[in-house]
């Protein structure tokens, strides 16, 4: 089980899933945690998995052992918010409305994966500002430490990252952090924009 100073060191580096080099990023408030409290066993995953800035989202939940989202057979449902962003993604790509079992595919398969990465299929970051999982955002996260402590450091680092990387396009998403993610991006670009 994960100690405090492993779940700070989380909270502190710990950005989500993918690869900074994707051209598509997402940033949101935190990750869900529609199954309760498991912020130990996602923070012994980290752990085990190499404490990266960001991590294969399929192996990070495989490891914590949270197989739903990913799994072969029966076929996953879609995560709540993954959809509609993966759905966002897709049309933008395809021109065209995606089926529930293309954005299915996608999650499974593609979404914040960090494997195979000379595919060009593993095009996107998923990142979050504040890395503890919650139940909803409401939910105080149980902690020894104020979990947003480090957000102005992140946002610093994402910044960094995106001059770095220089997304195609940059959706941040979650209303209830609109004094970071508002009008404008913690990183100075428009919450949805695509580069040329």
């Amino acid at each position: 089980m994960a100690s405090n100073d492993c779940l700070e060191a989380m909270a502190r580096e710990w950005y989500g899933y993918g690869r900074w080099e994707a051209p598509y990023w997402f940033i949101g408030p935190e990750p869900g945690n529609p199954e309760g409290e498991n912020l130990r066993e996602r923070c012994s995953a980290w752990n085990k998995l190499g404490r990266g800035e960001l991590l294969d989202c399929k192996c990070h939940h495989f490891e914590f052992g949270c197989t739903k989202w990913h799994r072969e057979s029966p076929p996953p449902p879609t995560q709540p918010t993954w959809r509609q962003l993966i759905r966002l993604l897709l049309a933008l790509l395809n021109g065209a409305a995606p089926t529930i079992e293309e954005i299915r595919g996608y999650q499974q398969r593609h979404w914040g994966m960090r494997n195979n990465e000379a595919h060009d299929e593993n095009k996107t970051c998923v990142i979050e500002l504040c890395s503890l999982a919650a139940k909803n955002l409401k939910v105080k996260k149980n902690v020894e430490f104020d979990p947003d402590c480090f957000r102005e450091e992140r946002i610093k680092v994402i910044r960094r990252r995106m001059d770095e990387f220089n997304p195609r396009l940059f959706v941040a998403y979650g209303l209830s952090h609109l004094e970071h993610t508002g009008k404008r991006s913690p990183t100075g670009i428009r919450s949805l924009s695509m580069n040329p």
